[in-house]
């Protein structure tokens, strides 16, 4: 995901930006997070931490069963976005990669 960058991408990653503060703890970064994408974009997300090749849940929705795609935002953070339009995953998933810097 790192390099090019769309448009659509720095809008997202610009909104995110304006609406949650850089200075919070991560746990209230990842509920603000879902609160956004799920009222802006109608995706369901969740994040994990990551321990090797390991994936646990930290917070998000509790539907996402199947039918997701996995991002890795940090090495040890990862986020599974519902599949909607695979372009709008990898959107998401791009600006979060940079908000979590």
């Amino acid at each position: 995901m790192k390099g090019y960058q769309t448009e659509k991408e720095t809008c997202i990653y610009r909104d995110l930006m304006n609406k949650i503060p850089g200075n919070i703890p991560d746990k209230e970064k990842f509920k603000k997070c879902i609160s956004f994408f799920s009222e802006k974009y109608g995706v369901e997300i969740f994040f994990c931490d990551i321990k090797g090749s390991r994936w646990s849940y930290i917070d998000g929705s509790k539907n996402l069963v199947s039918n997701y795609s996995k991002f890795i935002l940090r090495s040890n953070l990862g986020i599974c976005v519902q599949n909607t339009a695979p372009d709008i995953s990898c959107e998401i998933a791009s600006s979060l990669e940079q908000f979590f810097l």
